[in-house]
């Protein structure tokens, strides 16, 4: 072989081994600060000692608040490389083992010359589920062995605090329903990332804020989240952009205790590009400035915080070049409990970082309850004294309210109800149409909550249903009733509503419409008819009495501010009295009054072992809110709520709390209780569903 072909051999061999040139030296960056001020007005004021040993370099130094002590403990960053795996990736087999081994060489090289201390391992995926070790997981495949267990354990993981670094195309591997699985999602959520068709490889190469302050640079976004599915899943875009495409080349996503941090494109070979020495100097930065503890130690508003709390300074030091840096940034602003200060030597060339953190003195920890944390199950309660103490985590991001019962026993919503449903009725009131939308979205809610529902499509099943008396619930929306099951000289009805049935009544006044053909339109004058009569058969006496006019003043009962309940008609309900301590009423919705009366918009009327909610009026338009949709989602919260499947009267007290919530973070309620009881029982919902329902021994 010539000499001149050994030159060009060794050019190449060299071109393609990492060559990382610098010193490990820690003494090249020190800090002196002072902190001035009160709680209304602080500025911290840095002192910077940085001496340049390398070749000339371009330096950033970006401060940022932050809630995680870097400090605390070692940082462990795993890296899995493992036979056994593969990537879609990568048509060749070794050729992703290639880049599992170049992600743990580059990790290892960067770590070493920056001495940032960091813990670097390598672990098949048998050795990371048998030892579940703590920090950040690095997997450059998306294939693994058992995808439902592996999974599972991995949500797990990440969940009690993990970190996940993911390349490519793991989410398209491990599909749209394990995806929302890992990620804490409900399977009702839209992302637009599974309708995206991937076409072509895409780079983005605009700087955001973030991106530059970390010095992140990884630019494929193939198969990154939009805008919008990162504002879904409460995420954060870090690294670059493009006006091109709507896509993240890297990209945070909280889930639990921890998180994902997703490159949104295979690993290849270019270097300083899309390879694994750029992706793991990314990595670093992220890890070693504290940036990936700060984002799962936190919430939007503390996100919100952190990255407008982002100031970024630039430097060019020469070789040997020593210098003193003057910083002064403010404290009252940063509402996050640390100032971090990252120091580091921009890519390409540089090899250098350091971090430091300022602990903030006017920081009020007690604002640190609310961040996101592992899975309490959905809700926790507990007694400390005569103080109750509810803790409450919802799965969605939005408005969401909490309904709070106390009761010497468990409130659970039912296991199974049924809904009379003839498709060939003609209803009074409202249109067979409206009454099916009705049926449809609460059937829709039902089976969320995992609800059994039992559509009784004609008389022959309505006789059955009431005769079995299997269901204790029972739905009726249609207003006439087939008089096989109720009349004057029919009791059946009544019977099962007395053996222990809730009836469920929404349309026109309760029992006036009878008919043994319910196919057929019928007027008031009917000759199957009770109109006012029929009250009296089903109640044992009159308790509405007569149809309302308007009334004076409307305002929420208790129970309706507490669930929500704002279903407005209620010209038909009973006459309550709250001068009579044995009232079989009780108010679940609003209070309305009159000249000599109050009726609640939806009654509740016991009636021997059961009873009968009342809603009292016809459904509404759309924009109404008593339209098919809001009123399916009251009457679902009373059913899940449990306080049908009791006497009302033996709820000791009701709380109800509404606030903005975001997936995975904690928000916590404390009352005093007025008497000793035996469970506290707790509703989550939000306009559209129940979030979960729970009831906790206080003993």
């Amino acid at each position: 072989m010539s000499r001149a072909v050994y030159a060009v051999l060794i050019s190449l061999i060299l071109i393609q081994f990492p060559m990382y040139l610098g010193t490990n030296d820690k003494s090249w960056a020190e800090i002196e600060y002072s902190v001035s001020g009160t709680s209304q007005s602080s500025i911290v004021s840095i002192s910077l000692n940085l001496e340049n040993e390398d070749f000339k370099s371009k330096y950033t130094i970006t401060t940022f608040s932050a809630n995680a002590n870097s400090s605390e403990d070692q940082q462990n960053i795993i890296v899995i490389r493992d036979d056994d795996l593969t990537s879609s990736c990568y048509s060749i087999s070794g050729y992703g083992q290639a880049r599992a081994w170049g992600m743990l060489d580059h990790l290892n090289s960067e770590d070493n010359l920056r001495g940032s201390g960091l813990n670097i391992i390598r672990m098949s995926w048998k050795e990371f589920r048998n030892t579940n070790p703590s920090g950040h997981l690095i997997i450059t495949y998306d294939q693994l062995p058992d995808p439902d267990s592996d999974l599972r354990f991995l949500s797990q993981w990440i969940q009690s605090g993990g970190i996940l670094f993911s390349q490519g195309r793991f989410f398209n591997e491990i599909g749209e329903s394990s995806s929302k699985k890992l990620l804490g999602l409900p399977d009702s959520l839209y992302l637009q990332f599974w309708e995206r068709k991937n076409e072509g490889i895409t780079y983005n190469s605009e700087k955001t804020e973030i991106s530059e302050a970390f010095g992140l640079g990884f630019p494929q976004s193939t198969y990154g989240f939009s805008s919008y599915d990162l504002e879904s899943m409460d995420g954060t875009n870090l690294g670059k952009t493009s006006t091109q495409q709507d896509s993240s080349a890297i990209s945070f996503i909280p889930v639990g205790g921890g998180g994902i941090i997703h490159f949104g494109g295979c690993l290849w070979a270019r270097k300083w590009f899309d390879d694994e020495k750029r992706a793991a100097y990314d990595v670093i930065n992220l890890v070693q400035s504290g940036l990936s503890k700060s984002l799962i130690s936190s919430n939007s508003r503390f996100d919100e915080s952190l990255t407008s709390s982002i100031d970024i300074d630039h430097f060019i030091l020469s070789r040997n070049q020593k210098t003193t840096l003057v910083l002064e940034r403010n404290l009252t602003s940063n509402h996050n409990k640390f100032l971090n200060i990252f120091i580091f030597n921009e890519a390409p060339t540089g090899h250098r970082g350091e971090i430091f953190q300022i602990v903030n003195p006017f920081f009020p920890e007690e604002t640190l309850n609310e961040i996101r944390r592992p899975p309490i199950g959905g809700a926790s309660a507990s007694v400390l004294g005569n103080k109750l103490q509810i803790s409450i985590q919802p799965q969605k991001t939005g408005n969401a309210q909490t309904f709070v019962t106390l009761s010497d026993y468990p409130m659970y919503g039912p296991d199974s109800i049924g809904i009379f449903l003839d498709t060939h009725s003609s209803p009074i009131c409202n249109d067979r149409n409206t009454i099916e939308e009705f049926f449809q979205n609460f059937i829709e809610r039902m089976h969320q909550s995992g609800t059994t529902v039992n559509i009784l499509s004609d008389v022959g099943e309505l006789l059955e249903f009431l005769q079995d008396g299997l269901d204790e619930h029972l739905v009726f929306a249609t207003t006439i009733i087939p008089s096989q099951v109720f009349g004057r000289n029919n009791s059946v009805l009544s019977e099962w509503i007395s053996s222990g049935g809730t009836l469920y009544w929404i349309g026109d006044i309760i029992g006036g419409y009878v008919s043994s053909d319910t196919s057929v339109p019928i007027s008031w004058d009917h000759h199957e008819n009770l109109q006012w009569e029929g009250e009296e058969i089903l109640f044992g006496e009159s308790l509405i009495s007569y149809s309302a006019t308007d009334s004076i003043i409307s305002e929420h009962s208790e129970i309706s501010n507490g669930l929500g309940l704002d279903f407005s008609p209620f010209r038909v309900s009973p006459i309550l009295n709250f001068s009579n301590e044995e009232s079989r009423i009780f108010p679940l919705g609003k209070l309305n009054i009159g000249e000599g009366w109050t009726r609640s918009s939806i009654s509740y009327v016991s009636l021997g072992s059961g009873g009968v909610v009342v809603f009292g009026g016809c459904l509404g338009g759309q924009n109404q809110d008593s339209s098919p949709t809001s009123t399916s989602s009251y009457i679902s919260r009373i059913l899940l709520s449990g306080i049908t499947n009791s006497e009302l009267s033996e709820i000791h007290d009701s709380y109800g709390y509404s606030f903005y919530s975001e997936r995975f973070a904690v928000y916590e309620f404390q009352e005093i209780m007025a008497q000793e009881s035996g469970y506290a029982n707790i509703l989550i919902f939000d306009h559209e569903e129940v979030i979960g329902q729970y009831s906790f021994s206080l003993d």
